[in-house]
């Protein structure tokens, strides 16, 4: 857009389901209240500002390729939609949490998106409010567990925010906040946090145990039902609050395209990332 701006005619245009951007390290902030969720994303139209890009809320529905057109849709239902001609497209849609790896992911929550961590900040206070409602010590207890299936960076920070959230909180509830908390990190793999190097996912390991957090590794979840996690030893996990953060799939999207794609749907691409099949 800036490159642009000074250029009669020029039509860079920006198609997104969201008029605002997610930086996505402030996901974890702004579900555990640290951070207002308005602190973690950035109008785009006001990213544009002063460029020759222009912004188009709508969900893309097809692309015509031969005609190099693409057609998107503000809403589902919606009668209107928008054909956006283009001489250039570039394909960043991003990934999905990967629901096919594990049975039963349906049943478990998702952390992506901003409406993910709202609604992961308002299921762990009305957990709360129901454990301190209630008389029956084993409902509190299943209300007041939690497991996170997925040990990677995702995962590790989302069980660190959730220990430190429900503990600050915990001082509002003179009788659920005196129950001990369940909190679990399921990883498939041997060690935790396999993108980093092994004396930083160490020590990050040893704080969170301090914290309560049981780690299992080399356990790769066998399925998911609601409120319960079934480990390859036999082991039930029982929880109110079950995460799935384990793996990503490309965007649905992308099957619709007849563009070249590899065996698990990504795009193959060129050294300076087109399209093979379509540069």
């Amino acid at each position: 857009g800036r490159l642009w701006r000074k250029v009669p005619g020029a039509d860079v245009v920006l198609v997104s389901r969201d008029n605002y951007f997610l930086m996505t390290p402030f996901l974890f902030e702004a579900a555990s209240g640290v951070l207002d969720p308005r602190h973690a994303v950035a109008p785009i139209r006001r990213l544009l500002d002063g460029t020759a890009a222009r912004f188009v809320e709508g969900d893309v529905e097809r692309i015509d390729f031969e005609r190099r057109v693409i057609t998107a849709r503000h809403a589902a239902g919606d009668a209107d939609t928008y054909e956006l001609p283009y001489d250039h497209l570039v394909l960043a849609l991003g990934g999905v949490t990967n629901l096919n790896i594990i049975p039963g992911s349906a049943h478990a929550m998702t952390f992506k998106t901003l409406a993910d961590g709202i609604f992961m900040r308002n299921h762990v206070i009305d957990a709360f409010e129901h454990a301190d409602a209630t008389a029956d010590d084993g409902v509190r207890r299943r209300l007041l567990s939690f497991v996170v299936i997925g040990a990677g960076l995702v995962g590790v920070e989302l069980i660190g925010e959730l220990t430190a959230f429900t503990a600050d909180i915990a001082r509002s509830y003179p009788r659920a906040g005196k129950m001990p908390r369940s909190f679990h990190l399921v990883e498939a793999g041997k060690n935790i946090l396999p993108e980093m190097e092994r004396d930083l996912a160490d020590y990050a390991a040893r704080v969170l145990e301090k914290r309560g957090v049981h780690i299992h590794t080399a356990a790769p979840v066998q399925r998911i039902e609601p409120g319960r996690v079934h480990l390859p030893d036999g082991t039930v996990l029982e929880a109110h609050t079950v995460v799935l953060s384990a793996g990503v799939a490309v965007n649905p999207l992308l099957a619709t395209f007849p563009v070249e794609k590899h065996p698990k749907g990504r795009v193959v691409v060129d050294g300076t990332m087109r399209s093979k099949s379509h540069p």
